[in-house]
C-alpha cells in the first residue's frame, strides 16, 4: 500500500532533524516523517502522528501525502473511516497527477 522503499534507517538526530524540518512546513519532511510514523520505521508505529503530517502536506499541495492521506481515510488507520473523506483526497491526488490512485476508484464506486 504505501511503500517504505524511498526511506532508509537514519539515527536519532537524523529523525530530530526531520522533525524540525516538518516543523518548518517542508512538505517532503512531513510526508516522510508520516511514512516513519505509518511503518514504525525509526519511531514507534503511531497512525495518528502519520495523518497528522500527511494531512498538512497534503494540505499543502502534496499529491503523495494527499493519496497516503485518502487510503488512511478509506481504511480507517489513524482516523474514522469516511469514505466521503477518502473520495475527497484520492480525487485531489488525481487532480494532481497521481494517476495510479485512479485504480482505487472503483473501490470509491466511481468510473
Amino acid at each position: 500500500m504505501i511503500g517504505l522503499n524511498s526511506l532508509v534507517h537514519i539515527n536519532k538526530d537524523e529523525i530530530e532533524s526531520l522533525f524540525n524540518d516538518a516543523k518548518g512546513h517542508d512538505l517532503v519532511s512531513q510526508y516522510e516523517l508520516g511514512l516513519r510514523y505509518y511503518h514504525g520505521y525509526d519511531v514507534k508505529q503511531n497512525y495518528r502522528e502519520a495523518v497528522k503530517w500527511w494531512r498538512k502536506a497534503a494540505e499543502d499541495g502534496l499529491v503523495f501525502a494527499q493519496y497516503a492521506l485518502g487510503t488512511c481515510f478509506l481504511l480507517g488507520k489513524g482516523v474514522k473511516k469516511s469514505k466521503s473523506t477518502a473520495t475527497k483526497w484520492l480525487w485531489e491526488a488525481i487532480e494532481h497527477g497521481l494517476f495510479e490512485v485512479v485504480d482505487i476508484q472503483k473501490d470509491l464506486g466511481k468510473k
